[in-house]
């Protein structure tokens, strides 16, 4: 059902919404974003509903699903357009949206009677096991509570990897999250935007924590002609 409804949902417009938590934010589908090492656009999915291949792998029932949200940004909007678009697919999603960090508090409790959350993920380091690496730990960080021991070993052993073939390793196993196992689906990938004055040079921008405030500079004055 996990790739039902990821074939299911309109990545365009979750992106147009911002995502989750952002303004603006381009169609994804992997868990590597651009720009990381690792990364590979496998285009598994269209950026458009797929509801031929969502209504194969759903079948004929009718079930119901619980969606938590968080009440910030465009989180709530979200929801509505993912509730919309499984109930194409014999999905009705019932929509829970809570205030700040409660959800998360919710999503960590073993027993929390949900089936979906919109929740966002980054990383502290140019690294892909930033985004893949949480999903072989058996504690309330992993969010999903997806534990498979063959994934687990998988993972294990990419991150022991160094280099290139650590690359290559996530980028394996990220295709066959994104492909065959789903155990969340990607939409949107969050664009900083930054704006600075015709003064501003030396603009420095680090995909992990964004733009380097302190290698900017004032660009020298033009010489005036008489």
């Amino acid at each position: 059902m996990r790739r039902a409804a990821s074939y299911a949902i309109d990545r365009r417009a979750l992106a147009a919404n911002g995502g989750a938590f952002s303004t603006v934010a381009a169609p994804a589908q992997m868990n590597i974003p651009p720009g990381m090492p690792g990364f590979r656009d496998a285009h598994v999915y269209r950026l458009v509903p797929d509801l031929t291949a969502a209504r194969r792998l759903a079948g004929s029932g009718h079930h119901d699903a619980e969606l938590y949200c968080a009440l910030d940004g465009g989180s709530p909007r979200a929801a509505q357009i993912i509730k919309n678009e499984l109930a194409a697919i014999g999905i009705d999603v019932h929509v829970h949206c809570v205030p700040g960090y409660e959800m998360w508090t919710l999503l960590s409790r073993p027993n929390e009677p949900w089936d979906i959350a919109i929740d966002t993920y980054g990383s502290n380091y140019d690294d892909p096991g930033e985004f893949i690496n949480g999903l072989a730990v058996q504690d309330a960080f992993n969010y999903s509570h997806y534990h498979d021991p063959r994934l687990n070993r998988t993972i294990r052993a990419a991150s022991r990897l160094a280099g290139l073939p650590r690359a290559q390793a996530y980028a394996k196993i990220d295709l066959a999250l994104t492909r065959d196992i789903v155990p969340r689906i990607n939409f949107a990938n969050p664009i900083q935007e930054d704006f600075f004055s015709a003064r501003i040079g030396c603009q420095l921008y680090q995909p992990v924590v964004g733009m380097d405030l302190a290698a900017l500079c004032i660009r020298p004055s033009s010489p005036r002609h008489s």
